[in-house]
């Protein structure tokens, strides 16, 4: 058993300090150092997470369609490739938004905010005509 204190900061500014344990079967403190498994531990958890966005909200309980190893890949790397566009697209919102925090943006929101955009094309083409639609651009 690992015993540790961690220390958060929270977005205010204050920190908290907590005792945090992990039970782990891997025993050589020397080939597995604590402050490693603990990392690790941590990153698990942000990966979890990723997947778990992915699962809930972009796939929205649909399966993968590929059939095969390759397509498999391909989906698996698109919906993180979209995932880290996201989020990227938060943090950027949120670095020229002051007072904005990273931990307030939902995903949910953000994702459907993407969809918009997409599907919508608002003023991507303010002053000429849709190629799809024949319609002028703007608002409609």
């Amino acid at each position: 058993m690992i015993e540790a204190w961690i220390t958060v900061t929270l977005a205010d500014g204050t920190t908290r300090r907590e005792p945090w344990r992990l039970v782990t079967s891997l025993l050589d403190a020397e080939r597995y150092p604590a402050r490693e498994l603990i990392d690790l531990y941590h990153r698990r958890w942000q990966i979890e997470t990723t997947y778990f966005s992915i699962k809930a909200t972009m796939l929205d309980g649909r399966v993968l369609r590929s059939r095969s190893t390759p397509g498999l890949d391909q989906e698996v790397y698109a919906l993180l490739t979209a995932y880290q566009a996201l989020i990227r697209a938060a943090d950027d919102a949120v670095g020229t938004s002051p007072g904005a925090a990273m931990e307030r943006i939902s995903f949910t929101i953000l994702l459907e905010a993407a969809a918009d955009q997409v599907t919508l094309a608002a003023d991507t083409f303010p002053s000429a005509t849709h190629p799809w639609s024949g319609r002028s651009g703007g608002p409609s």
